[in-house]
């Protein structure tokens, strides 16, 4: 498959997977409500749980679909498709990290607050300091210094791979040459 081919597929599977998570969240709902009927606590909060995680999953799903729509755009463009060719797929990298940071920043808050609530509840003060840490980075995020700074911190976390699996490859070829050169020496 093509890069476009590859950026529509995940723009489809994204929607897909919304598609599931709004699924998810109204199951999450009906538990709610069944709970809320039944004086039920336990169905309450197994409803309000499976709304979280439905959220979550909305997340990361609109995370998908936005990846694939940017690496869509950028490969229909001349300059981007150039780009991409010249570093072998090295930008596609960058928006998927980019992307993927930020949602996982953003579901890494929403479980900090509910662990923040339940450190509090419990006195539990090593939940309440990584929670609060958790919440703290997605309010962070939420400036725009602290989104150019996760950008930034993306960028050069993908360069460095990048880098390190080319010197890898390198290496890799270096001795393999070599071996092979001192058999035909022999």
């Amino acid at each position: 498959m093509g890069a476009i081919a590859d950026a529509v597929k995940k723009v489809v599977d994204g929607v897909g997977h919304a598609i599931e998570a709004v699924g998810h969240a109204v199951e999450g709902a009906v538990h709610v409500v069944k709970g809320v009927v039944t004086c039920n606590p336990s169905e309450m909060m197994a409803g309000l749980k499976e709304m979280k995680e439905s959220g979550k999953e909305l997340i990361t799903a609109a995370g998908e679909v936005a990846s694939g729509a940017l690496k869509s755009v950028i490969n229909m463009t001349p300059m981007g498709f150039a780009v991409n060719q010249l570093t072998k797929g090295a930008l596609d990298g960058f928006l998927e990290g980019a992307v993927s940071g930020i949602t996982g920043t953003i579901t890494r808050g929403i479980d900090g607050v509910e662990g923040l609530a339940d450190g509090v509840i419990h006195g539990d003060l090593k939940k309440i300091a990584s929670s609060a840490l958790a919440v703290g980075e997605l309010a962070l995020m939420a400036a725009p210094v602290g989104l150019a700074a996760n950008l930034g911190k993306t960028a050069l976390k993908t360069a460095v791979k990048d880098v390190v699996k080319d010197a890898v490859v390198d290496q890799s070829i270096n001795t393999a040459a070599g071996g092979a050169n001192n058999l035909i020496k022999a």
